[in-house]
This record gives structure tokens, C-alpha cells and sequence, in this order.
């Protein structure tokens, strides 16, 4: 008889638990951002939108992690100015040097003749230690456009 409860509540969730914060999710507002061609750019996601643990810096587009765990990560983006098919995008979610070891996404798109844009986005999930920080980077083979409120940048804790 102890081993069956009154399905309750609190029944329900007892050993279930924990909280998926902090949460950010930050964008872009105002106007297009102009990308040169040649080389990563960070964009300046200047609208936080959401940001349940203060993690988020909007003068510097960087989330830094306050506790070691798993996070899931997700970005998109449009990119505008792909008008040829020799043309190429790359959506790049990373520390903020942009380091070779901590890439945690990484999308290309190739233009196509007669549209101009392309959307990219990705996902992942990563162990990062407190300190280590997040940004979203672009690549144009030639001069793109990243318009606002085209693009975001999502993250948060995974419940273990």
C-alpha cells in the first residue's frame, strides 16, 4: 500500500526537477547590419530579448556562462546579398575570439542566382565551464547584409 500514492501534484514532480535558467535569447532591431566581404564579423545582437540570469551584454554580444553544465545553443539568420551561385554565407556560433576549439556551430549557404538571400540556422548541445562565452559571427565571400529582426541567438541550461 506505500508504494501507491494519491496522484497529486507535488506526487508527480517530487524527485523531478531542477530549472532549465538561465535563458537568453538576443536579436537584432533598428536596421540591417553591413557585413564586408573576406572575413567573421560579430552581429550585433543588440535587442535582449529574454535574459532570466543576466548573462547577455549587449554592448559587447556575448553571453558568458555563469555555471558549468550542458546548454542547448540555437541561432539563425538571414543573409542578404548572395546574388551569384560562386557566392557564400557562413553562420558561425563561437567564443567571442572566434577560437578554432570552441565552435559550436557552424552553417554555409551558397547563393543562388535570382533569390539573393538565404536563411541559416543550427542548433547544438555543449558542456561549457563558467567564464567560457557565446556569440554569433557571419562570413561573406562578398559584401552581405544581415537584416534586423532576421536573426537570434538562443541559450540555455539543460536540466540533467
Amino acid at each position: 500500500a506505500s508504494a501507491l500514492r494519491k496522484m497529486t501534484r507535488a506526487n508527480f514532480v517530487s524527485g523531478i526537477g531542477g530549472a532549465n535558467t538561465p535563458i537568453v535569447v538576443a536579436g537584432r532591431s533598428g536596421s540591417s547590419q553591413t557585413i564586408s566581404s573576406g572575413s567573421y564579423v560579430k552581429i550585433e545582437l543588440n535587442d535582449e530579448i529574454l535574459d532570466t540570469g543576466s548573462i547577455y551584454d549587449t554592448s559587447t554580444y556575448t553571453i558568458t556562462i555563469g555555471e558549468t553544465a550542458k546548454y542547448f545553443i540555437g541561432a539563425s539568420m538571414q543573409v542578404t546579398g548572395l546574388n551569384g551561385t560562386s557566392d557564400m554565407a557562413v553562420m558561425r556560433v563561437a567564443d567571442s575570439s572566434n577560437t578554432s576549439s570552441k565552435r559550436y556551430i557552424n552553417i554555409a549557404m551558397s547563393g543562388n542566382s535570382g533569390y539573393g538571400y538565404a536563411v541559416l540556422a543550427g542548433q547544438t548541445i555543449r558542456s561549457l565551464s563558467a567564464g567560457e562565452t557565446v556569440c554569433l559571427f557571419v562570413y561573406g565571400s562578398e559584401g552581405i547584409g544581415v537584416p534586423d529582426e532576421n536573426v537570434q541567438l538562443v541559450l540555455y541550461k539543460m536540466i540533467e
